[in-house]
């Protein structure tokens, strides 16, 4: 996964594009298999609010499947005390099925949000297993910098054989977060853009 960020302070607006690449891996041919993406915002307070969640495009093993992946997408409005959690205004669900081939299924999804610049966390979590997971964070200004940390990944309680290893690598303003093995439904990573203070 791959996200770029640029923070307008002139509109009070941080925009993201990611990019999300998953290989599928089946024993079986002509196997429906869903996968559960559900993405929550906060509405930017400006005239782009309708363009908080974009759906840019799906490939599925190459093939353009962007319409009708879009035409999944469920967008729940959240209204005050029906709160998912104590900042999301706005949920965009899709639970898109599949067709799966025996061996590996490439997909590709890119989409793009806008939310307030005061909602500066981005988390990924996982909604199935994952084996090999890589997520990119570039930031593209001077102003901002970007910290991030792999969560529910190390736990303390776990022994030293059971601890999974996270590494972290940060070249100019982007970081990386990789997991070289299993990762669970649950675990994911957390990205946040602050000012940089030098």
């Amino acid at each position: 996964m791959t996200i770029s960020c640029d923070v307008d302070e002139k509109n009070g607006v941080i925009r993201k594009e990611i990019l999300k690449i998953m290989n599928i891996i089946s024993n079986e041919n002509d196997v429906e298999f869903k996968i559960p993406f559900s993405v929550y915002l906060r509405r930017p307070d400006c005239e782009e609010e309708e363009k908080a969640y974009e759906i840019i495009s799906c490939l599925f093993r190459t093939k353009d499947v962007t319409a009708s992946f879009k035409e999944a997408q469920e967008k729940i409005q959240i209204k005050s005390g029906e709160r998912v959690s104590n900042n999301d205004d706005t949920k965009f669900s899709t639970n898109y099925g599949f067709k799966l081939k025996k061996g590996e299924n490439l997909l590709e999804l890119r989409t793009k949000t806008i939310v307030p610049i005061s909602d500066n966390v981005y988390n990924h979590y996982f909604t199935l297993p994952c084996m090999k997971y890589t997520a990119t964070f570039n930031i593209n200004t001077d102003k901002y910098s970007v910290s991030g940390y792999g969560f529910a990944l190390e736990d303390g309680a776990a022994s030293e054989d059971n601890k999974k290893n996270v590494s972290y690598a940060r070249i100019g303003r982007s970081l990386t977060i990789r997991i070289d093995e299993w990762a669970l439904p649950g675990e994911g990573s957390m990205f946040i853009i602050n000012p940089d203070p030098n």
